[in-house]
């Protein structure tokens, strides 16, 4: 993450105080199948919920033989971080 300041006060939280050039912090989604299988430490992360929705999909199928529903996934298992 870039961080630039002109300034080298801090203000009251410890922070800066100053021009900054900070990025936008997004939400990740994320999957964790032992939510799912108590045996499975595999952990599925993006910025991009489709993909975190397809990549598990495909972990379920290939690993597990199950096969979820986008739906499912979302209701069940998906987390915004």
């Amino acid at each position: 993450m870039a961080f630039n300041t002109t300034n080298s006060a801090l203000d009251a939280a410890g922070l800066p105080d100053g021009p900054t050039d900070v990025r936008e912090m997004t939400h990740a989604h994320k999957l964790d199948c032992e939510a799912a299988e108590s045996d499975c430490r595999f952990i599925i992360q993006s910025e991009n919920e489709d993909e975190a929705i397809e990549l598990a999909q495909n972990h379920m199928k290939e690993v597990h033989h199950k096969e979820l529903s986008n739906e499912e996934l979302r209701e069940e298992h998906l987390q915004t971080v």
